[in-house]
């Protein structure tokens, strides 16, 4: 059976059938995370095996539906060291950092709006507390150091807070070319991260020399999440993935290349070096999830036809 780019016999080539499946749904999250499973090459067969039994052998499409959200929230945030971070499932993915251009920056559009909430349900006393805080800066023109100070203790209760889950990069100087500063909702759609209209949200700037470990990103990293689109099959991984840019650009733009990376401790100089962008978004993605994989797909083609060949999910 077909999964995973390649052709299996193991017991977990049975998910073929089920991505199968989904590209036949008429849901088009479902048809969209059923082509991403059959293409994405970079999921290991360690690793395909491990998602396969950990979350119950999945053998209908509700069951894969479950089981995706499942090993994310069980497993890829909880025990990295099992999934991502794993050399022996996940290793192949592993960025060799001395590969990449010296002096390389990456960038995170931190969702703040989210993370309040997931605070909030952690420990709700300081998750209500940043709730307020949040309130008062939602004018249309808050103090700068009101933000700054509000930031601070959101980034420290982050820190001491957070779970195992990747952070998502991009790199700098490819993101700062596809963003305008005074559009908040550019800074999210591209980096291929959707998000609900009214949410806050900040870029962040740091080091490659901050991150203890680079990897290539897989659909498992992501979960159930259909705005992810699988990379071409390099034959190695320094390249990263691609983000798929949630609205529509001019031809010729720039790829954005994407990777993950076990969570760093965050700081206010990451978001004073990314330009001090702080914006709430005001209208929610309007593009097609289908226009939008048909014109990532189509960069795709068009930078890397020769590796994309055979290869690209016909939608």
């Amino acid at each position: 059976m077909y999964v995973f780019g390649r052709n299996s016999s193991a017991p977990h080539s049975r998910l073929g059938q089920l991505a199968t499946e989904c590209t036949n749904d008429p849901e088009p999250s479902l048809q969209a995370i059923g082509w991403n499973l059959l293409a994405d090459h970079r999921v290991s067969e360690e690793r395909a095996e491990h998602f396969f039994v950990v979350t119950g052998e999945p053998s209908t499409v509700a069951n894969l539906k479950r089981a995706l959200d499942d090993y994310h929230r069980d497993w890829v945030c909880r025990r990295p060291d099992e999934t991502y971070l794993s050399q022996s499932r996940n290793g192949r993915n592993f960025v060799r950092k001395s590969s990449l251009p010296k002096g390389t920056e990456l960038a995170n559009a931190l969702n703040v709006s989210g993370w309040v909430y997931r605070l909030r349900t952690k420990d709700p006393r300081i998750g209500i507390k940043l709730e307020s805080r949040l309130k008062d800066l939602a004018g249309p023109s808050p103090p700068a150091d009101a933000v700054e100070a509000f930031l601070m203790e959101l980034f420290a209760a982050i820190n001491s807070r957070r779970d195992g889950r990747p952070m998502w990069a991009a790199r700098w100087k490819e993101l700062v070319k596809s963003i305008d500063d005074g559009s908040c909702r550019t800074w999210n759609e591209a980096v291929g991260a959707w998000r609900r209209r009214d949410s806050w949200q900040v870029v962040l700037r740091y080091p490659l020399a901050a991150v203890p470990t680079l990897v290539r990103p897989t659909q498992l990293d992501s979960g159930y999440y259909e705005y992810h689109f699988p990379s071409p099959p390099f034959p190695r991984p320094t390249r990263g993935g691609f983000t798929m840019a949630l609205r529509e650009l001019a031809v010729g733009a720039a790829l954005v290349s994407e990777w993950i990376h076990p969570p760093i401790d965050l700081h206010i100089d990451h978001w004073i070096a990314g330009g001090r962008l702080w914006g709430v978004i005001e209208d929610e993605t309007s593009d097609s999830l289908w226009f939008c994989r048909s014109q990532h797909r189509a960069r795709l083609l068009r930078r890397f036809g020769r590796e994309c060949g055979g290869w690209l999910p016909p939608r």
